[in-house]
Parts: C-alpha cells; structure tokens; sequence
C-alpha cells in the first residue's frame, strides 16, 4: 500500500468505533438462543457503550469494555439450542474477530475518503454483512412472526456498521504494515529462494501422492478418463465434461495408464506457480520469515492436501487460473515483460476457459475489464492483446471446431438443473403455480417423494433415480416454468439460489451440521475397471490422514474457517478497497477471472462441493499476500543479492 500521506488523517473519537460490538452479541443469540430478552439485553449493553465512548475518557477502561462481551458471548453459547462443536468453534472465532476489530480500531490514523469512496465503502460493507450474516438474518426463516422479522433487520443493519468496522481495521493493518519499517527496505535476492520454496510447496503433496499411490480420482475424474481411452467413440465424446480436458487426458492415457504420474503432474505445477508467485513478491519487498510461514501453512492446511492429489477437472481449471492470475500480476506490476510470459499467459487463458462450462464468465469478465482500462489509459496494449488473441482463440474451439467435432449432446436435462431446483422450490413451499407447472414436476417426482426427501440448502436433481435421463424433463418446458416462477416469486427464486450454494458466499454455516466441504478423500479407490486400489500397507497413514481431516480435529476445524467461501469474498473486498483508496485501478484486472468465476457459480452452481470453492480460496491468499507486497512498492530498496 503505497504512503499516500495527503489521504491519511488521525481520528479524533473512537466512539463509533466499537458500536458494532453489541451486533455479535444479538447475530449470535438469534442463532442459539431464539429469544428476544437477549437481543434487548444486548441492545441495552450496545446504548450503554455509546454512552460511556462519549462520557468516559479512561484509555485502559476502553480496552478491557470489550472482555465485558466475550462474557456474554460465553453464556449465550452455553444456553443456546446448537450447542455443538462446530457451533461453538463458529461464536469463538467470531468472538475474536469482533474483539480483534475492536481493538484495532483504538488506532487513530485512518484515510480521508471523498463521497464517492464512501458509498463504495459502504457497499462493500454490505456484501461483507451479507457474507457474515446473510444467512440467518435474511435468507433462512428461522423464527416466525413480525417481531423478529423486525428484530432480524435491524441485526443486519447494524451487521453493516459491523462489516464498516471491519473494512476500517484493514485500512489500519494495512497503514501500519507500511509504517513498520520507515528505513530503506532491505530485499535480499537469492537465486536458490525459487527452489527453496518450490521444494516447501511440493513436498506434501508428494508424500500425499505415495501414500494414496497410484492417487485419488473422483467419479466425475473417472468419467473423463474413461471417455479419454474411448475417444474414438462418439458416446465419449461431450463437451459436458469438457472435451479439451479429455483431449489431453487422451494423450496422457496413449501413454500411461497409471494416473500416479498425472497426480504428480498437477503436485508439481502447482508447487512452480506457488515458488515463483512468491519468489516475486519477496523480490518486491515481502518478508522471507513471511513468506516461508505461508507456504508451511499452505501445504499442512488439509483441503490442499487432498485436492492437489485429486485427479478431476475442477484442480485443472484451479491451476490454470491460478496462473492467469501470477502471469498478469508478473507483467502488469512487475519488469517480467518478455515474449514468454505472454505467451504462457495465452496458453493458460484458452486452457482455463476450456477446462469447464461456467470458465466462459472468467474470461469475459477478463476481457471485459482489461478492455476497458485499455480505453482509458492507453497502457498495457501487449496484455490487452494478449488477452484478445485468448478470446478469440476460444470463440473459433467453441463454436466452428467443436462444431466440426461430433459430439455426444448433454443430456435433456443437465443444463436446467439449478432452474428445476427454483421451481421445486416454489413447489415445496406450496405457492400457488399454474396447474401445467405442478403437473409437469409432479410428472418427474411424485407430490410425496418431493415433501419428504427436498433438501433446502442442497441441490434434489440427484435425489431421485434415473434423474438425468428421465424422458419427463423437457428443458423447454422448465425454462418456461422458471420465467414464470422468477416473475411471480422473485425472492423465493433468489432466495433458493443462495440457500444451494451458500458454502460459496456464508462464512457460517446455516446449521451446526452443515459442511463447507466435499469429501474428497477416499479410504478406498473408487470403483475402477483399471485395477488402481491402494497400497495396503499405507494404510495406517491413510487413516491418520483421515482423522486430520476429520471435523472433531481442532486443527482442521480451524483451519476449515480459513477456506470457507464467504471469508473468500471478503478478503476480495478488502483488497478491492484498499486499490479503490489508492487508485490502483489495475487489481480488478487481475481478481476479473475470479469475480466472473463466482458470479457464474452463484447463477447456476449444482452441488454444494468445495471444489467450487477452492479457486477462490487460491486467489484470496494469493491477493492478499500480494497487497502486503505492494503496500511496500513505494519504499526505497536496498536489494541484496546472494
């Protein structure tokens, strides 16, 4: 974050800065408790704080008001109706990031904002909100009647003040990360740091890839390799499952049948982006203890674990973006403007786009903003046409070559899925559809089976046998039903999309059972005709993998509230406004792909997997990392070579 000195003032009171305190309290007695004398209860303690802000000037009173809290929070949770592990580890986490924001807001200096800045503020105050405490507060109808309608709102409106809050400690991380270190910067450049890294990054997932020898293959990952060796029939040959991942999986298949070396492939290509990513940013002043901490901590976090080894699309199109990513950051802030980070940057645009359906929307979202800042500043014309020449690669294998390729249609009903699901859903809550709706998805499932078995915050298409191939489903007639739907019930429709897919967007849970994550491990191979199964005398690793990764373990549940989906978004915001500050209008280059990723994802998303997730995750740490390296950009380097 560069020293913009002319747009830093001191704040004089802190007194609207610990207002949000008492939000936490009344979110989280909404969702334990369910009864109204808390909420005023913790109302009355909010009034009484702003009181004793304007009245009291007593610094070290200040500081030990907000233990007052983690007091009450402790005896909600204790007579709340979730109280379970997971729920509990839920309201400490929150509770520390409440009393952390709270004290980080003791800290004067903060940005002069104009009044276009502020509203931008405030609307990224409000996605964060939504992210914290859209669930409970506005998507699940958890208690009945006006009264807490009432009481529900105002939680959320003052959850805004609270995301405020939390967009404002940033700022003053941030500020004071600049600070810390007002001498010349001293960047030590080792030639050997790349391998140093490279070695960190991959050695647990080489170890992973041995002890799950020959490696992990989802269904949907076995589905492509089958339709790989088969290629040369027509059945095998769909653009569902994307053709051009099937194309080199072929390749790869004509030469091995052992996916081992494939698991390694992905292990060690992801381990180069990472070592090289970071190498930069040490290059640019990020400290080495800094950087060597986060990459220990990327390859024991659990999830990367398992989806770094996991042969299936979704880590090919990770990868993929992930390098987009570093490639755009390497060329638009860094002197790595060479005809071969172009060239990579190309490649790995067509193949991040090809490699699923929704990918499309990252790469007009690219072009789209790369575009537009092209117009206005008349800068960046290689990667503009970088870019350019991606786009257009992928029109012509999207529409003449996949059209000159025989493939196998997708079948009647896949690409309706997430419209069928909104129309069940107006379904399930008996709101009054024409009599053709209710008789065409009474035809696919019948009235009963559809009470019993409908999952509110998980997609049905699967629920019911034969879906996909059920002669009922007329994609035709559900987008009619869907319209109609969409028209007549709009918050029913809206509200259904963000019950499916809120392991995108919540950082909480709906419910204490609720996972974030997909099992993507496996204790065995999945059923194969290749003869893969795994080494029987691993299996004591296996198993200890296993209980690492289980929810019950402290470290994984903690690290679990690191990668969840809603904390994704708002790391994306509070980089985005620190650029906003700043002007530094090229990161929404760079986070385009992600952003066109999710949007997509939100729209049509089909099941609640955390492979979705996971690429969100890969750019949040990865921008976040990047803004701590460039908030030092502007200081004096003394650079030290090795």
């Amino acid at each position: 974050m560069a020293r913009n000195h002319a747009n830093i003032k001191k704040r004089k009171n802190i007194s609207n800065e610990i207002i949000f305190q008492w939000v936490a309290i009344a979110y989280f007695l909404m969702k334990f408790s369910g009864n109204g004398f808390y909420f005023f209860l913790a109302l009355a303690i909010g009034v009484g704080e702003l009181i004793y802000t304007h009245f009291v000037d007593t610094e070290i009173l200040k500081k030990i008001y907000p233990l007052l809290y983690v007091l009450f929070w402790i005896y909600i949770s204790a007579a709340g109706k979730e109280y379970t592990f997971e729920s509990s580890l839920n309201l400490s986490i929150f509770v520390g990031l409440t009393v952390f924001v709270g004290y980080t807001n003791l800290m004067k200096e903060t940005y002069i904002l104009s009044r276009k800045q502020k509203y931008i503020k405030f609307l990224l105050a409000i996605v964060i909100a939504i992210c914290f405490f859209g669930f409970r507060m506005l998507i699940e109808d958890v208690y009945g009647g006006n009264y807490y309608v009432i009481i529900r709102w105002v939680v959320f409106l003052a959850g805004i003040l609270w995301a405020y809050e939390f967009i404002n400690a940033y700022e003053k991380i941030m500020l004071w990360w600049v600070r810390r270190n007002d001498k010349v910067l001293t960047v030590v450049q080792n030639r050997k740091l790349k391998i140093i890294f490279f070695v960190i990054f991959a050695s647990t997932g080489i170890i992973m890839s041995l002890i799950y020898y020959p490696g992990m293959i989802s269904y949907e990952g076995l589905s492509i390799w089958d339709d790989a060796i088969h290629l040369g029939d027509i059945v095998h040959r769909t653009e569902q499952r994307s053709f051009m991942l099937t194309l080199l999986w072929a390749i790869y298949a004509h030469l091995t049948n052992n996916i081992f070396f494939m698991t390694l492939i992905l292990v060690l290509v992801m381990a180069y982006i990472w070592a090289d990513f970071i190498t930069f940013l040490t290059a640019k002043g990020l400290s080495c203890k800094l950087a060597m901490a986060f990459a220990i901590y990327w390859t024991i976090v659990p999830i990367n674990m398992f989806m770094t080894i996991t042969v299936f699309k979704d880590n090919f199109f990770a990868i993929c973006m992930f390098a987009v990513f570093v490639l755009s950051i390497k060329i638009l802030w860094g002197n790595e403007n060479n005809t071969k980070n172009y060239i990579m940057l190309i490649i790995a645009t067509i193949l991040m786009a090809t490699f699923r359906a929704n990918a499309i929307f990252a790469l007009f979202f690219l072009a789209i903003m790369v575009t537009i800042y092209f117009i206005k500043t008349k800068k960046i014309f290689k990667y503009w046409m970088s870019i350019m020449i991606a786009s257009c690669v992928v029109m012509i294998y999207k529409g003449p070559v996949l059209n000159q390729i025989e493939l196998q249609p997708s079948e009647e009903g896949y690409n309706v899925v997430f419209m069928l699901d909104g129309i069940w859903e107006c379904v399930y809550q008996d709101k009054k559809l024409p009599e053709w709706i209710e008789n065409y998805m009474y035809s696919i499932v019948p009235k009963d089976e559809l009470t019993e078995k409908y999952v509110e915050t998980y997609t049905n298409y699967f629920f019911w046998e034969g879906q996909l191939s059920n002669t009922n489903i007329s994609q035709a007639k559900t987008i009619k039903a869907y319209l109609f739907c969409l028209k007549e019930y709009p918050a029913t429709i809206i509200k259904a999309r963000f019950k499916k897919c809120f392991n995108l967007w919540s950082v909480f849970p709906p419910h204490a059972n609720e996972d974030f994550r997909q099992r993507i491990f496996n204790e065995k191979t999945v059923e194969n005709p290749y003869g893969w199964e795994y080494i029987e005398g691993l299996q004591p690793l296996r198993n200890a993998f296993y209980g690492y990764y289980k929810d019950d373990n402290i470290i994984n549940a903690i690290f679990g509230f690191l990668y969840r989906g809603g904390l994704n978004i708002c790391i994306l915001c509070l980089v985005l406004w620190s650029a906003i500050v700043q002007n530094k209008c090229k990161i929404f280059i760079i986070i385009a792909p992600i952003m066109g990723n999710i949007v997509s994802l939100w729209i049509a998303c089909c099941f609640r997997d955390y492979r979705y997730v996971w690429p969100s995750y890969i750019i949040a740490n990865a921008l976040l990392l990047f803004s701590l390296a460039e908030a030092l950009s502007c200081k004096e380097k003394h650079v030290v070579p090795i």
